[in-house]
C-alpha cells in the first residue's frame, strides 16, 4: 500500500462501524479511519481532515447523494460505499459491501480498488 489513507465510516451501530474499522486497519494497518454515527458527526470531524480517500457509509446511494455528507464526498473525489438494508437493496449502479463482512471480506473487497 502506498501512502497513508483516510478512511470514514459513518454505520449508527457502533459495533457494527468499530468492526469495520478494525477490518480496514487490518488491510491497510497504516490508515487513519474516522467512525461516526451519523452525518452530522461524520461532517464535524471531518473538518480539516480532508482528504477522506474512501467512506463506508450505512445509507442508499440514492440517499446519500441527497445529503451535505454525501455532497461534500463527492465534490472532494471521494470513493463511497454503501452498507446497509438499504444499499443491499438499492437498484442504483453503486458499489455495496454486503454483510456479513469480516476482515477478510473487507480486505478482497478493497483489493478490487487499489491501483498499480
Amino acid at each position: 500500500m502506498s501512502g497513508m489513507r483516510m478512511y470514514l465510516v459513518v454505520e449508527s451501530i457502533l459495533l457494527i462501524g468499530e468492526d469495520l474499522a478494525h477490518a480496514i486497519r487490518d488491510f491497510d494497518p497504516d490508515a487513519e479511519v474516522l467512525v461516526t454515527m451519523d452525518e452530522g458527526e461524520a461532517l464535524a470531524r471531518m473538518a480539516g481532515r480532508l482528504p477522506i480517500s474512501r467512506a463506508f457509509l450505512h445509507s442508499s446511494p440514492d440517499d446519500a447523494d441527497k445529503t451535505d455528507l454525501g455532497r461534500r464526498l463527492a465534490a472532494s473525489g471521494t470513493a463511497c460505499f454503501y452498507i446497509g438494508d438499504k444499499a443491499e437493496r438499492s437498484g442504483k449502479d453503486a458499489v455495496v459491501l454486503h454483510r456479513p463482512f469480516d476482515s477478510i471480506s473487507v480486505a478482497t473487497f478493497l483489493s478490487q480498488f487499489e491501483t498499480a
